[in-house]
């Protein structure tokens, strides 16, 4: 797994409408937060394994907070958690402006992906799955000078939707799309996410 600190952001871009293509090599997604819900023993949706217990939601939002410590220190709040919706956001006037006053393209990066990776976790069973983020194609419509917002969620039939092609092969695309707005409730970046899921390996199974 590459560490947080060789991960290559996406550049700040004051241009509206820039796309940027984000490199496979830079998108992994953060498997030791998948880990720690693993070796808690968290599980989550239970609509999709009857009779499974629901995933401690209080230890998920530690885990969103804390598993990197780069997220722990950039001031992510957790506003919503729970089955199959979240509401991450990021106050930006002390960390995230770059040398033009606008927020810089990685917070953006970094919200949409811990985003898409919490919705995994609220909606899912890590102990069967993990995602690894296979590619981010971010789209940045215009300049951010507020706090950005990313609200997510997904129905209980798209959810299953996406993971019977997954269940069927054993691993497998799930494809999110990602907006993120500003303050005012404007979109000032979208994503299209592409979590590679992958079958959850018996070495953390075996740190219960």
């Amino acid at each position: 797994m590459e560490s947080a600190g060789r991960q290559s952001l996406p550049c700040a871009s004051a241009f509206p409408r820039h796309e940027h293509i984000v490199p496979k090599k830079a998108c992994v997604i953060y498997v030791c937060l998948h880990y720690s819900i693993i070796v808690s023993g968290g599980d989550s949706a239970a609509h999709f394994r009857p009779g499974v217990r629901a995933l401690d939601f209080e230890l998920l939002k530690s885990i969103v907070l804390n598993a990197v410590p780069w997220i722990g220190t950039s001031g992510l709040r957790v506003d919503i958690l729970e089955e199959r919706h979240v509401r991450l956001s990021v106050p930006v006037r002390e960390k995230h402006l770059n040398h033009v006053g606008i927020v810089w393209a990685g917070t953006h990066f970094m919200l949409m992906e811990v985003a898409g990776a919490a919705l995994f976790g609220a909606t899912y069973d890590f102990r069967r799955f993990v995602p690894v983020n296979k590619g981010m194609t971010i789209r940045y419509h215009r300049p951010a000078v507020t706090d950005l917002i990313c609200d997510l969620s997904i129905s209980a039939e798209d959810a299953a939707a996406k993971l019977k092609p997954v269940e069927g092969r054993g691993r497998g695309d799930w494809i999110i799309d990602v907006p993120v707005m500003d303050a005012e409730g404007n979109t000032v970046s979208s994503a299209s996410c592409n979590f590679y899921i992958i079958p959850t390996p018996d070495s953390f199974l075996k740190k219960e």
